[in-house]
């Protein structure tokens, strides 16, 4: 999942709107949706410090958002966990869930790490 994916899928998870979330992060009225809208469809990349904003606003883990992570296990843990936020009814998270614990099992010092990324 891209970058501008995350965001929006996150963004619609809380219920706010390209304009609200734009408002949030600090543009001004008449950019606000304009910008988040270029961020979703990858037509523009957020700097560091916006992009750190739009994970406060949403309420996830910058790293989380960015998770490009160069050890390839820990990229299977993040994956594991968006397809966890994913999730609509509670056996599909149930399923998520026993996956996560499996991961647990498989390899315990890199499941911790993606713990620390998570937070």
């Amino acid at each position: 999942m891209k970058l501008g994916q995350k965001i929006k899928f996150v963004r619609k998870r809380r219920h706010i709107t390209q304009k609200e979330l734009g408002l949030l992060v600090g543009f001004s009225e008449r950019n606000a949706g304009i910008r988040i809208t270029q961020y979703e469809k990858g037509k523009r990349q957020p700097k560091e410090e916006v992009l750190r904003k739009i994970a406060d606003t949403l309420g996830v883990s910058l790293i989380l958002l960015k998770s490009n992570h160069s050890n390839p296990k820990v990229n299977i843990y993040i994956d594991i966990y968006w397809t966890q936020m994913l999730c609509t009814n509670l056996t599909t998270i149930s399923m998520a869930i026993l996956l996560l614990k499996e991961a647990e099992r498989f390899d315990k010092e890199n499941y911790q790490i993606f713990e620390q990324l998570k937070r």
